[in-house]
């Protein structure tokens, strides 16, 4: 069947239950910061099996950056 494509809101709630319900999440670094910093309560968060990450390049430069980096390390480490 088709994938079920979703984009994380903001709202915390709604963004876990398309995570729960869709197959392909879209977020930006800070709105996946927010949902994952509780991965130890969230199973949506621990059942992710693939993290694509666009504009590594950031990391070190600014404060986008050292929220990617943040998240990056959390995926490695939830992973």
């Amino acid at each position: 069947g088709a994938l079920v494509a979703a984009e994380a809101t903001g709202d915390v709630a709604a963004d876990l239950r398309a995570l729960r319900e869709g197959d392909v999440l879209l977020a930006t670094a800070e709105r996946w910061d927010a949902l994952s910093r509780r991965w130890k309560q969230r199973p949506a968060v621990r059942d992710v099996g693939l993290f694509v990450f666009d504009d590594l390049h950031c990391v070190g430069r600014d404060t986008a950056g050292s929220t990617l980096e943040i998240v990056a390390s959390r995926a490695r480490y939830v992973a």
